[in-house]
């Protein structure tokens, strides 16, 4: 019952804007090519391949830059794959023109196209043959996903020199800001042998989050190793490419066993039967009261800087409401359609007049669906990231995430506003809070709960929720990062339970 780790951590090595390392040094020409491997706290996971080139854009001169990454490990003991790829078109100075990335979260392949037209950056998504248009504000200065890397190489920094570079985040489609020291140089050690590098202390900012990292660069900018704080201690080797693409070993790294996190204190009677829960959450290095949400189901009171008290109660259209306390109500984008979640799909079409009928009572339309998702995906297993509504109500397979989507497809194919909650849920045969994601439906003043990997109508207080997204285009996976950051960071006692 757990959320796709494998695609938080891709992505935070993704957004951390600085994906660098070589082997030593490598003599400087027209192209630039490397390969990197990939760790998780000392596992490898993981291959990365970089390459500029010069290239032409609309007959002007410019910097082709092929970026992907293959990432292996096990969810669960279950081995799973992922590859994405990204290209885009660069000024000599480093900034975006162009960009295609393609990635495969769900059963199909997702293709993004962007340009850079004025101060905006003009996307479209294809996703499970829907195509969908976006914009994003785009800065003057904006560098491509490689942008620190090229900036090094084009300008290698001296120590006590600060450098900020503006950088695309792909697949959140999105800014990434890094700030740069030049610490000073320091003896490192890399797969090769221990050598002399230049240090240098990164902070990315994307999409509300703080990555934090250190680079260790040679005299001509290569930078020849990288450590990522957040999430799960990556580090990144360069290395040549007969290492990089030998022979892989069978993944050995499993996220689930790394991310779950033990339920310490009372031993819990019935977590998703209870009607409230007290839990005291404990975060290494962070205020665990400003990563929780807040509203009619869950409250937060910060108890010092690295703890906090987050209680949870279930949610009915009869509960009464708590005083002060106020969700949100739904935009338009709970009601709409997007890449991920297609209303107008045959197969969700026709789901959503096998799960429940029209025109009756929402709590109990919403309820039947729940249920109806539970029984219709037979298959559960972690074959996929994040598939579209679409794609699960053809192939009727997944995890949570493919519970979530689905269910929240068809709740809006009945004109119940929907989103879907990130965060984590007790899990009794652990003894466990495991990363999670479940649905959450607009009824009268209040979003209530559903978990149609449960299907018990409606959620007890055994769920923890981090953040919400309405799975709209170009944001749908920024909500994401709000978990990567609690990636195993997190101590979760339980105080009370009724």
């Amino acid at each position: 019952m757990t959320t796709n780790h494998r695609m938080l951590v891709l992505l935070a090595l993704w957004l951390a804007g600085c994906s660098s390392q070589t082997a030593p040094p490598a003599p400087k020409s027209d192209v630039h090519e490397v390969w990197d491997i990939v760790q998780l706290q000392q596992n490898r996971v993981g291959v990365r391949h970089f390459r500029a080139a010069p290239d032409t854009l609309d007959s002007q001169p410019a910097v082709r830059v092929d970026s992907d990454m293959t990432f292996r490990v096990l969810r669960a003991a279950q081995p799973i794959e992922q590859k994405t790829a990204t290209i885009t078109w660069e000024t000599p100075q480093g900034r975006m023109l162009r960009f295609e990335t393609r990635s495969q979260f769900g059963a199909e392949p997702t293709l993004t196209r962007g340009r850079v037209e004025g101060g905006e950056l003009k996307i479209e998504t294809e996703q499970a043959g829907r195509k969908t248009p976006g914009t994003v504000a785009w800065p003057s200065d904006g560098d491509g996903p490689e942008g620190v890397e090229l900036s090094l190489l084009r300008k290698p920094m001296r120590p006590g020199e600060r450098r900020r570079i503006v950088a695309f985040a792909p697949i959140l489609n999105t800014v990434s800001v890094v700030q740069m020291v030049a610490v000073g140089k320091e003896a490192t050690e890399l797969l090769t042998g221990n050598y002399e590098l230049l240090r240098i202390d990164a902070v990315t900012e994307v999409s509300g989050l703080t990555i934090h990292g250190k680079l260790w660069a040679d005299a001509s900018g290569n930078v020849l190793k990288q450590w990522i704080q957040e999430p799960l201690e990556q580090t990144l080797y360069r290395t040549t490419k007969e290492i990089a693409l030998g022979e892989a070993t069978p993944a050995s790294f499993d996220l689930t066993l790394a991310t779950n996190v033990l339920l310490k204190g009372k031993m819990p009677k019935d977590l998703h039967a209870a009607q409230q829960a007290r839990y005291r959450v404990r975060m290494t290095g962070d205020d665990p009261a400003s990563l929780f949400a807040v509203g009619q189901s869950q409250q937060v009171a910060s108890q010092n800087v690295n703890t906090a008290d987050v209680t949870v109660r279930a949610i009915r259209p009869e509960t009464p409401l708590l005083p002060g306390v106020f969700d949100a109500p739904p935009t338009a984008e709970d009601l709409a359609a997007s890449a991920l979640v297609q209303l107008d799909a045959p197969p969700v079409v026709a789901l959503a007049a096998a799960g429940a009928p029209e025109g009756g009572e929402p709590w109990k339309t919403a309820v039947a669906f729940e249920q109806f998702v539970q029984r219709k995906i037979k298959n559960k297993n972690f074959s996929q990231a994040l598939g579209s509504a679409a794609e699960v109500a053809e192939h009727l397979e997944g995890d949570c995430t493919e519970h979530a989507v689905l269910l929240a497809a068809l709740l809006r194919a009945r004109k119940i506003p929907s989103r879907v909650a990130l965060g984590m849920v007790y899990a009794p045969s652990e003894r466990s809070m495991v990363f999670h994601m479940w649905t959450e439906a607009y009824l009268g003043d209040r979003w209530i709960p559903l978990d149609a990997t449960l299907g018990r109508g409606g959620i007890g207080a055994g769920h923890l929720k981090l953040a919400n997204s309405s799975l709209a285009d170009g944001s749908a996976l920024a909500s994401f990062l709000t978990v990567a950051k609690a990636l195993g960071r997190l101590q979760i006692e339980l105080i009370e339970e009724k």
